[in-house]
C-alpha cells in the first residue's frame, strides 16, 4: 500500500490533471503520481477536454446536474458523462386523472412541482361510478349518493325545525283550520268547517211583494273543490205580519233551497251545497228549525266553480210584513 507523504503541486496544473508529486512505496525507493484526474473549467468538457476514464471535471458555470462530470469512456474528449445519481438528470410527476393537474415539472435542479385542479363541466363531484365500483371520476350526483333523511331524531342524518309552509303547493289552502292531507293537499279536518263569511243582524227590511236580498257573499275563484262544499247558516226574524213568507239561498242567481214558512218569529235554516263537477252542484241537508216546507237536491248548473260565485240569502213577501236578519255564516267543509 502506498502513502502520499508530500508533494507539489501546481494550481495550473491540478485544473489540467497534470500535477505530479513524489510518493514513498513499500520497498523503500519513491516514484512519481501523474495524471491527477481532477479538471475544472467553464462549459462542458464533451469534445473538449481530453481524459482517461475516471476522470473528474468541475464546470465553474454549470449548476445541479451539469456541475460535474465523469469520464465514462475513452481516452480521448469524448464520453463525458453528467455526474448523477443513478443515471437521473431530473425528475418529473405526470397525473392520469383528468381533474387533476401537474405544474414545475421536470425537476432537473431544486425545486416545487405542484398538483392543480383541473376543469370539468358544472355541478360535478370526484366519486366511483353510480351504482357499481370503478374509477375515481368526476360525474353528477344522484339520489343513491345521499343517505336517507331519518325524520325521527335531529342529529345523524336527522331534521329540525319546521317545513315552511310554501313548500307545500305553494301555501295555497293553508291556514290554523287545515292539515296537509295524503293527496298533496290543504284539507280541514273530518267533520269540521273552514269560516269563510259571517254576518251579524241589521235592521228590518219590509217585503215588496219581490225578492230582497238580506245576506250576500261573494265566494272566492276556485275556494270549493270538486266533491268539496259549502254550509251556509242563516238566521232570520219575522218580526211584523203573518203572511206566508219565500225564503232562498242562491247561488249566482239559481236557487240552491226554498224554504217556506208560515209562521212568524225567529227562524234558522242550514244548507250544504256540494261541487259535484266543474260546472254543477247540488244542494243537500236542508234543515230548518220551525214548521215550514223546503225544496232539496236541487241542481246547480254554468257555476264554474274556478270563478268567483254568488251566494245570497233572499225572502219575498208583501209590504205587510218585515223581516229582520239575525245571522249569515258560511263554512268551507271538506
Amino acid at each position: 500500500m502506498s502513502i502520499i507523504t508530500k508533494g507539489l503541486i501546481g494550481l495550473q496544473d491540478l485544473s489540467q490533471g497534470n500535477g505530479t508529486f513524489p510518493r514513498s512505496t513499500s520497498t523503500g525507493g519513491t516514484n512519481t503520481l501523474s495524471q491527477v484526474p481532477l479538471f475544472s473549467g467553464t462549459g462542458s468538457p464533451e469534445g473538449v477536454v481530453t481524459a482517461g476514464v475516471g476522470c473528474i471535471y468541475s464546470r465553474l458555470d454549470g449548476s445541479g446536474a451539469t456541475a460535474l462530470y465523469i469520464k465514462g469512456s475513452g481516452t480521448g474528449n469524448t464520453g463525458w458523462l453528467p455526474a448523477t445519481i443513478g443515471g437521473l438528470s431530473n425528475i418529473g410527476l405526470a397525473s392520469s386523472l383528468t381533474y387533476l393537474g401537474v405544474s414545475g415539472s421536470p425537476l432537473s435542479s431544486n425545486g416545487t412541482m405542484t398538483m392543480t385542479a383541473g376543469t370539468s363541466s358544472a355541478n360535478q363531484f370526484v366519486a366511483t361510478p353510480s351504482g357499481t365500483s370503478g374509477t375515481f371520476g368526476p360525474r353528477a350526483i344522484v339520489g343513491a349518493d345521499i343517505p336517507a333523511i331519518n325524520l325521527g331524531t335531529s342529529g345523524g342524518g336527522g331534521v329540525t325545525g319546521n317545513l315552511p309552509v310554501g313548500n307545500l303547493n305553494g301555501g295555497t289552502g293553508a291556514s290554523s283550520s287545515t292539515f296537509w292531507r295524503g293527496d298533496g293537499s290543504w284539507q280541514a279536518p273530518p267533520g269540521s268547517g273552514l269560516l269563510l263569511n259571517a254576518q251579524g243582524n241589521s235592521g228590518a227590511v219590509t217585503g215588496n211583494s219581490s225578492a230582497q236580498t238580506l245576506y250576500t257573499y261573494t265566494l272566492p275563484a276556485s275556494t270549493v273543490g270538486t266533491l268539496k262544499g259549502i254550509r251556509i247558516t242563516v238566521g232570520w226574524n219575522h218580526s211584523t205580519g203573518t203572511a206566508s213568507v219565500t225564503y232562498l239561498v242562491t247561488v249566482n242567481g239559481q236557487t240552491a233551497a226554498s224554504i217556506l214558512f208560515s209562521t212568524a218569529g225567529a227562524q234558522t235554516a242550514r244548507v250544504t251545497i256540494l261541487n259535484t263537477a266543474a260546472t254543477t252542484g247540488v244542494s243537500t241537508g236542508i234543515e230548518s228549525t220551525s214548521g215550514g216546507s223546503t225544496a232539496n237536491a236541487n241542481t246547480l248548473t254554468g257555476l264554474a266553480w274556478g270563478s268567483n260565485q254568488t251566494v245570497a240569502f233572499t225572502f219575498n213577501v208583501a209590504n205587510t210584513d218585515q223581516v229582520t236578519p239575525i245571522l249569515w255564516l258560511v263554512e268551507l267543509i271538506q
